[in-house]
């Protein structure tokens, strides 16, 4: 196999970058995973490390279902005395995060969605995650482009923070098994990545579940907090020309206190999905998403039917 290395960046996140490379055996371009290491500081190095890795494991077990990251290619792993160590994989290549590939039209926006929704179902149900860090850097596109036949795919991404619910259940008996009361759930039980796409009502209610010793309320609670951190990608996606990542921190803050206070949409943001395309069903259901409440907001099954033809 061989691939360059120092190609177009892709994206970046806290435990790795994502570049795009070249193939030779197989003639095609493809996305390069590198692990961020820095020999300075080793657990932070090890802990990059475990996350690619475990991260190409799983999206091999996800088999490319839809809505989720293709599985990769190679791993690769190469140790030199002369230099930090490459660890990553390669996979097929996505055209960029949704932030900068948004989808033009209501129905490709509809499918997109659909599409990611179903793939969280998929994450939930048949293979027993959570994915613990959904927001638009880690959702996926590939444009028409890439895909060939005119349309746009979405798919969820970054699984290295991942967790599996028998591992939870695992973490959840031995914190109880010591029959403590907290205020606030263990860390190892946390579950999430990205506090900016976290409802902080969701931490007193799973808080309460751990202290009751009910795992099966915790599951459904982190399964909640999934279907939040989509939701509010897809709002802040469709709603802001550029996404999350071009709207103003005053405005950012207003729509969370707004969801917080009221488990609503505020009317402007309506209004901007509205102009972009979304129908009434498509905001309704996004605002289930989001609901402050945990047990109000949908399965990941029933908010992907909010985006049905």
């Amino acid at each position: 196999m061989e691939i360059t290395f120092d190609g177009a960046p892709i994206g970046k996140g806290s435990s790795g970058k994502v570049s795009m490379v070249f193939q030779l055996l197989r003639g095609k371009f493809a996305a390069f995973k590198l692990a961020i290491i820095n020999q300075k500081d080793v657990a932070y190095a090890n802990a990059a490390i475990r996350d690619v890795i475990k991260e190409a494991k799983l999206l091999k077990i996800f088999d490319g279902s839809e809505g989720l990251q293709a599985a990769p290619h190679d791993v690769v792993d190469i140790t030199s005395e002369w230099r930090d160590p490459v660890v990553g994989h390669i996979s097929p290549l996505y055209s960029g995060p949704i932030n900068s590939v948004v989808p033009e039209t209501r129905k490709q926006r509809m499918f997109c969605a659909k599409q990611l929704f179903s793939g969280l179902k998929k994450l939930h149900g048949k293979f027993g995650y959570i994915h613990c860090d959904i927001k638009p850097d880690n959702i996926f596109m590939k444009s028409p482009e890439l895909t060939g036949d005119g349309t746009y795919k979405a798919v969820l991404a970054d699984f290295g923070g991942a967790r599996s619910f028998v591992d939870l259940k695992k973490i959840f008996d031995a914190e109880k098994s010591q029959k403590q009361t907290v205020k606030l759930i263990p860390g190892g039980l946390w579950g999430t990545w990205s506090p900016s796409f976290c409802s902080f009502t969701d931490i007193d209610a799973v808080t309460k579940a751990y202290n009751e010793g009910n795992f099966e309320k915790y599951k459904k609670i982190m399964k909640a907090r999934d279907v939040y951190a989509l939701g509010l990608g897809l709002v802040f996606t469709f709603a802001f020309e550029g996404g999350y990542g071009k709207a103003s921190y005053d405005i950012r803050a207003s729509l969370l206190t707004h969801i917080s206070n009221k488990g609503t949409l505020p009317d402007e943001i309506k209004i901007a999905l509205r102009k972009n395309g979304l129908g009434e069903k498509q905001i309704f259901a996004l605002e289930k998403a989001i609901s402050s409440d945990w047990s109000q907001r949908p399965t990941a099954k029933k908010s992907s039917s909010g985006f049905l033809f």
